[in-house]
């Protein structure tokens, strides 16, 4: 069984899960507890419970993403390393400016479009009061055009991260991606003539340094790539690391995974997850919640991972046609579905509310206390809003992603050329 087919179905499962959760976040906040969060009256529902509440563990995808793209990043430069290693450098040096290219050029291509889109007012309602400070719709261009020049910029500055989140909130995880891969890209190369126990307890001081500096992103991406280190030592030798053999590490590690994954407070330790407070490191105080947070769900989806690699019948399931579909859309989906929210959700919602309700929406805690009514706009608007993310990203996949990829591709190749070729080409175009 292909390996790449169950990570390009969890990718689309992540994705899903993330493009469903975005609908409800900042709207529905009971799923997004857990089940002894308190006032417990509010709580304790069946929904909060594992593992339905995994349907809204949309905070621990941002670390799958990334120890999917550590992972994916790595494999196929350490089997070129391993088989023709004469080609590994070059193509270390190709991945990394098409990686780059391939995701930037739908960064600035979205920051351009929803910068518009907010230009005309279509999406103002959905927007956080600190998104776009002193710009209004249908005012001073250049104001709109200096705004998302920043942006722009600040998306671009890998040393020193901005969370820049501009006006759709998701794009902030491309500069940490891109990052987190140049490092890849650097330790592949730096242990290239390493033995392969010397590259693995690197890789293991690596990440208890990134650990215990919080520094979730670096230690999820940089833990893709010591599983895949792994897993080709595997392949090579049937060695595989102690702490992966046996039962009782199956168990323990799917155990971790179901606990910490199931952590979706959103301003503290919740009480049945207190425990963990007492051992976090004390280099994460310095950091708010959301960042200890993301630090145990690194934890709980490098976990997951390392189950999933050792397990042929989970990875069958992520073989099926739904999560390989789902895979194939995943990027876009990622891309598309915020600023189709920012545009569609509210104006839907509302139009429905209106129709059975004869009034204004009134906000979801006022609302809610007409179920039926709160309930039916709220799955209405939902079915046409992914049927629209589901479109949208079909269609960036079949219009857009063959030129970027083209673009990528050609960038490249412009950019390996010889200097005696170079040359040819430029009397060529005298």
């Amino acid at each position: 069984m292909p390996r790449v087919k169950w990570i390009n179905g969890l990718r689309g499962a992540a994705a899903a899960v993330v493009a469903f959760n975005h609908y409800f976040n900042g709207e529905i906040t009971t799923p997004f507890r857990t089940y002894w969060t308190e006032p417990l009256k509010d709580n304790q529902q069946l929904i909060q419970l594992p593992p339905i509440n995994f349907l809204w563990s949309m905070d621990a995808m941002v670390p799958l993403f990334y120890v999917i793209s550590g992972y994916s990043t790595a494999s196929g430069l350490l089997e070129l390393r391993d088989k023709q290693s004469e080609l590994f450098i070059d193509r270390v040096r190709s991945s990394a400016i098409r990686r780059f290219i391939r995701l930037v050029l739908p960064l600035i291509g979205l920051g351009v479009f929803c910068q518009i889109t907010f230009f005309c007012g279509l999406f103002i309602r959905s927007l956080p009061e600190d998104s776009a400070p002193g710009l209004e719709p249908w005012s001073s261009p250049w104001s709109h055009l200096g705004y998302l020049t920043r942006y722009v910029a600040d998306s671009l500055q890998l040393f020193q991260i901005q969370y820049n989140h501009g006006l759709s909130q998701q794009f902030w995880t491309i500069p940490l991606d891109l990052r987190g891969s140049f490092v890849v890209y650097l330790v592949i190369i730096l242990q290239a003539p390493w033995r392969p126990r010397v590259r693995l307890s690197l890789l293991a001081l690596l990440l208890a340094h990134t650990l215990w500096y919080g520094i979730w992103d670096m230690f999820s991406i940089l833990s893709g790539l010591a599983l895949a280190e792994i897993s080709a030592l595997y392949n090579r030798t049937g060695y595989q690391p102690r702490f992966l053999r046996g039962t009782i590490s199956y168990v323990i590690r799917f155990a971790i995974a179901a606990y910490l994954g199931s952590l979706s407070s959103k301003t503290s330790y919740p009480p049945d997850f207190r425990v963990l407070e007492l051992a976090q490191p004390w280099r994460w105080s310095r950091y708010d919640w959301t960042n200890a947070r993301q630090n145990w769900h690194s934890i709980a989806v490098v976990c997951l991972f390392s189950i999933l690699m050792q397990s042929p019948r989970l990875q069958g399931i992520l073989t099926m046609r739904p999560f390989q579909y789902l895979g194939r859309l995943s990027f876009a989906i990622y891309l598309v579905h915020v600023p189709i929210y920012q545009i569609i959700r509210a104006p839907l919602r509302d139009y429905l509310w209106r129709l059975q309700e004869n009034r204004e929406w009134p906000g979801p805690w006022e609302a809610s206390q007409s179920l039926s009514s709160f309930y039916s706009c709220w799955v209405a608007s939902g079915i046409v809003s992914y049927l629209t993310v589901f479109i949208a990203a079909w269609s960036y996949m079949q219009y857009v992603s063959p030129h970027v990829d083209r673009i990528s591709r050609d960038t490249d190749k412009w950019l390996n050329q010889t200097e005696t070729e170079a040359l040819a080409e430029g009397k060529k175009g005298f």
